[in-house]
């Protein structure tokens, strides 16, 4: 039930492709871990390792180490399990709030900024919620 619950936000949200490719490869993360939940974790490393995306060299440059990263997901840290989906429908206001009418990496990782969970997650990995949420309405201004 919860694979359809995502499978009908992706078809529903208007993402960008890359954003729809972070969310499939986040997919296929939790199912090599054998995970039950496609997590707020899983999509962060994605974002990490998705160089064609300027969110991985912030994500770099604001700290995240995904040793680590990876380390608590293979734990499966529950921090890191949080399902995405509750991320998405906000990513989607998020964009529209800002005059997008798709839904980009960039606001998803804004999201997770704003969202208590999300905050905890980035406080967790070495981050700081605010200066993410800074740098990526910069880049959002420009």
């Amino acid at each position: 039930a919860r694979e359809l619950d995502l499978q009908s936000a992706k078809r529903n949200a208007r993402l960008t492709e890359l954003s729809r490719r972070a969310i499939t490869a986040a997919e296929q993360i939790a199912v090599s871990l054998d995970h039950l939940t496609v997590g707020l974790g899983h999509l962060l490393l994605v974002m990490l390792l998705e160089e064609r995306s300027p969110i991985s060299v912030l994500l770099r440059e604001e700290g995240l180490d995904e040793m680590r990263l990876r380390e608590s997901l293979d734990t499966a840290a529950a921090s890191l399990l949080v399902s995405i989906e509750v991320v998405l429908d906000q990513a989607l206001d998020q964009a529209e709030s800002l005059g997008s009418h798709y839904t980009g990496m960039e606001h998803l990782l804004l999201t997770l900024t704003a969202d208590e969970t999300g905050r905890r997650l980035l406080i967790e990995q070495g981050m700081n919620p605010e200066a993410i949420r800074g740098r990526i309405k910069r880049q959002l201004r420009k």
